[in-house]
């Protein structure tokens, strides 16, 4: 085949999805050896989509078996190793992710993908399953396929679970990405709600001002704003403290409160100390009283 046929079908993987990318995938990998100085060069693109299809195609001309047993586990199937089937006939996705991260970081370009390129996840515990997946095995290659993922408007739990792992793998490059997301109220209440966790999740102190703002917009949808509690308390930065203790003295809401609590439990210090040992003695509802006592313990 002339490099021009190969620079277009290569082309094509890395702008398009599902049928299309698929047709040229499977027609370079068709060329087998022949292709792989190609491929190589790719791999030190520029571009991260071309080398993320580069190593795709290389995965699958020297992993084919291992792909296909990838496509088998996060579908829930049993591993060639597992003996038997458990009652639903498919694993959970807490089991299907201890499988995978068995095979390590070599199954990562395939779990890529399988959620981005060739679009072969249909339900949610197959996306949970990759997302778990991706963040547990923290390949620095995850990242910039997730951070495109996440502002994109494909599938919504697909972009929750890629928020999870960005904060996880708290990489500077995705912090204004998240907090675009979160920013952008055309995203869905979940969407948001997940990157205000993930945006706290990178210990970076410029997120404080933008979680306090937005807990404080009371026209904000409640999940977002206990989430931006949550993510405060990931943040780890003390400044927060007192006006997360001013809310917890408002007798807030059960939910609402018992994140409060933790958020504060997180952060530490004499204004959280105070405002946890009066909810411990105060506050309306005794499971929150109880937390609160609970957190000030730890801390002391």
């Amino acid at each position: 085949m002339a490099n021009g046929d190969f620079a277009q079908l290569f082309q094509t993987c890395v702008t398009r999805e599902s049928t299309e990318y698929v047709v040229a995938r499977d027609a370079i990998i068709a060329l087998g050896a022949a292709v792989r100085p190609q491929l190589q060069a790719k791999l030190e693109a520029a571009d991260w989509r071309e080398q993320l299809v580069a190593q795709i195609v290389i995965g699958w001309l020297d992993n084919r078996q291992l792909f296909e047993q990838v496509t088998s586990m996060v579908q829930g199937f049993p591993s060639p190793r597992s003996l038997t089937l458990p009652i639903s006939t498919t694993f959970s996705p807490g089991d299907r992710t201890r499988g995978l991260r068995e095979l390590g970081t070599v199954i990562v370009p395939r779990l890529l993908e399988m959620l981005i390129k060739s679009k072969e996840t249909f339900d949610v515990a197959e996306i949970q399953t990759i997302g778990q997946t991706l963040n547990a095995l923290r390949d620095p290659r995850s990242v910039m396929p997730l951070n495109d993922l996440v502002g994109s408007r494909t599938s919504e739990p697909a972009r929750i679970f890629a928020l999870g792992t960005l904060g996880t793998m708290k990489d500077p490059r995705t912090f204004q990405t998240v907090q675009s997301v979160l920013a952008n109220q055309q995203n869905s209440s979940d969407v948001r709600a997940a990157a205000a966790v993930a945006f706290g999740m990178f210990e970076d102190r410029r997120a404080t001002p933008v979680l306090l703002a937005l807990l404080r917009d009371t026209t904000e949808d409640e999940a977002i704003r206990r989430h931006a509690v949550r993510g405060l308390g990931l943040v780890g930065d003390a400044s927060a403290s007192e006006a997360l203790a001013g809310l917890l003295r408002g007798q807030q809401p059960e939910q609402m409160a018992l994140t409060l609590v933790q958020a504060l439990g997180r952060l530490g210090g004499p204004i959280a100390i105070a405002a946890l040992e009066e909810t411990g003695r105060s506050h309306a509802d005794q499971g929150v009283r109880q937390a609160a006592d609970g957190a000030r313990r730890t801390l002391a």
